[in-house]
C-alpha cells in the first residue's frame, strides 16, 4: 500500500511540473468537473514555427486536459509551419487552420471523433 502511494504522488508531481501554463498561449474554455479544456485561440509567441500542444496545461491552479480544439483556433496564423496535436485531442472545430499560408505539416491524433469542414481552407 505505502508503494502505491508513492507511485501515484510521484504520478501527481510530474503532472504539475510538467503542465504548461495555458494563460501563456491560448483563450481557454473548460469544464471544471471533468478537467476539461477546449482551446479557443492561439495568443502565444508568434515567431513559433513548429508548435507541439501539451495534452496537459494547468489552468487556475489545476490540472486540464486538452479535449476539443475550437473553430478557426490558428486562423491566420501565417507564421506556423507545423503543428502537432496530442492524443488527449477528441474534436477539431470548423477551419481551425485556414489561411495558414505557411503550414507544411499537421499530425493529428488516432484519438480523433469529430473533424470540423474547411480544415485547412486557404493554405495552399
Amino acid at each position: 500500500m505505502k508503494k502505491l502511494y508513492s507511485i501515484l504522488i510521484c504520478t501527481f508531481l510530474t503532472l504539475n511540473c510538467f503542465a504548461t501554463d495555458v494563460e501563456n498561449m491560448f483563450n481557454v474554455s473548460w469544464n471544471s468537473k471533468y478537467k476539461e479544456l477546449q482551446l479557443l485561440e492561439y495568443t502565444g509567441d508568434q515567431s513559433v514555427k513548429n508548435l507541439d500542444i501539451p495534452g496537459n496545461f494547468r489552468f487556475a491552479g489545476k490540472i486540464y486536459r486538452v479535449t476539443d480544439v475550437a473553430d478557426m483556433t490558428f486562423s491566420r496564423s501565417s507564421y506556423l509551419e507545423s503543428v502537432t496535436l496530442p492524443s488527449t485531442v477528441k474534436k477539431i472545430g470548423y477551419s481551425v487552420f485556414s489561411d495558414c499560408k505557411n503550414l507544411k505539416s499537421v499530425t493529428l491524433p488516432n484519438s480523433l471523433s469529430e473533424i470540423g469542414s474547411e480544415l485547412f481552407s486557404g493554405c495552399i
